[in-house]
C-alpha cells in the first residue's frame, strides 16, 4: 500500500468515527435569545421537537427555546414548568435546567463562549448518561446568547 492509499484510508477513518461521534450525542434543549431588553423579551416561544435517527432510529424529543426583541416578557431558562405534556425525560428536564443555569452563571460571571459535562448514573436504568452544556453570549445580561444542552448516552 502506497502512502497516497494509506492516508485515503486513514481519513475515510476518521471521518466514519467522527460522524458516529456526531450522532452519539443529541440536544435536549436549545435556548436563544437575541435583542433583548433591559425589561425582558416580547417574543417567547418554547415547543418540542422530534428528532428521528438519532439513537439506532429512535424519536427523540428536544425542546427549543426562542426568546427576542425587547419587550416585558422572561425567558424561560428550559422548558420544566413551561410546556404541559412535553414527554420530555425528568432526569433530562432537570439536568438542562441545571446545566442552562451554570451557562447563565459563567455567563453573568464573564465568561462569554464555553462548554461543560456532567455524568450521571441512573439506577432505574442501569444506564450512565454524560449531559453537555455549550454557550456564547455577547453580554453578561445573556440578552443575545445560544446555549444548548445535549446527552450522550454510554
Amino acid at each position: 500500500m502506497n502512502k497516497t492509499n494509506f492516508f485515503k484510508i486513514a481519513f475515510l477513518g476518521i471521518a466514519i468515527f467522527t460522524s458516529f461521534e456526531l450522532f452519539a450525542k443529541w440536544p435536549i434543549v436549545s435556548r436563544h435569545t437575541s435583542k433583548g431588553g433591559f425589561f425582558g423579551y416580547d417574543e417567547v416561544d418554547w415547543h418540542i421537537v422530534n428528532v428521528e435517527g438519532v439513537n439506532d432510529g429512535i424519536y427523540f424529543k428536544g425542546a427549543v427555546v426562542k426568546c427576542s426583541n425587547p419587550g416585558f416578557h422572561r425567558c424561560p431558562k428550559s422548558t420544566v414548568g413551561h410546556i404541559v405534556g412535553t414527554d420530555l425525560d425528568p432526569i433530562d428536564e432537570q439536568k438542562a435546567e441545571d446545566l442552562i443555569n451554570y451557562a447563565l452563571q459563567k455567563i453573568e460571571d464573564g465568561v462569554f463562549t464555553g462548554s461543560h459535562s456532567i455524568t450521571v448514573y441512573n439506577v432505574n436504568s442501569n444506564q450512565t448518561r454524560i449531559y453537555y452544556v455549550d454557550w456564547s453570549a455577547n453580554d453578561a445580561q445573556a440578552l443575545n446568547s445560544t446555549i444548548i444542552v445535549s446527552r450522550e448516552d454510554l
